[in-house]
């Protein structure tokens, strides 16, 4: 009988294994029976963004197109708009709406309909409370970012 080989990820981990079917079938079913319940442990404890339900959140809130990032929800903040032009890029990217997960000062002031100067004086302020990160004069989100939006910033802009 031939070997076969099969590898399984489980969010971040994962384990090969090598032999005849049963045998493979056998240790898979009981690497899964071990790891699951950690699994299931460390998914409720480390936030790793669900794009499908953000992308279902954010739907009244923007539209992506190739063109970028539209803002449907009207009166916010300078800080509220470049946030939510910021998940629009993040989920443009990882959708492949959008070529890149940042945005630039222009950009932001496009999207958001506020002057220039504002978007400089409030990512200048985002920067410093850890709120955006800048890479190569370019503004975007982390993991972090995306979860303290979908925690705090989202359930307000959807009242």
């Amino acid at each position: 009988m031939s070997e076969i080989e099969v590898r399984v990820k489980l969010g971040e981990m994962e384990a090969s294994f090598t032999g005849t079917l049963d045998d493979v079938m056998e240790a898979v079913f009981e690497w899964l029976s071990k790891m699951y319940p950690a699994y299931e442990a460390i998914s409720k404890i480390v936030y790793e963004p669900n794009l499908d339900k953000l992308m279902r959140e954010c739907s009244d809130l923007l539209t992506i197109t190739e063109g970028g990032v539209i803002l449907r929800k009207t009166g916010l903040t300078a800080e509220e708009a470049i946030t939510l032009s910021l998940v629009g890029a993040y989920i443009g990217f990882r959708i492949g709406k959008l070529e890149k997960d940042s945005m630039a000062p222009a950009e932001l002031s496009r999207t958001t309909g506020k002057a220039l100067k504002t978007i400089y004086n409030t990512l200048a302020s985002m920067v410093k409370q850890g709120r955006v990160v800048r890479e190569s004069g370019e503004y975007k989100l982390t993991k972090l970012h995306i979860a303290k939006f979908v925690f705090d910033l989202l359930p307000k802009l959807k009242e």
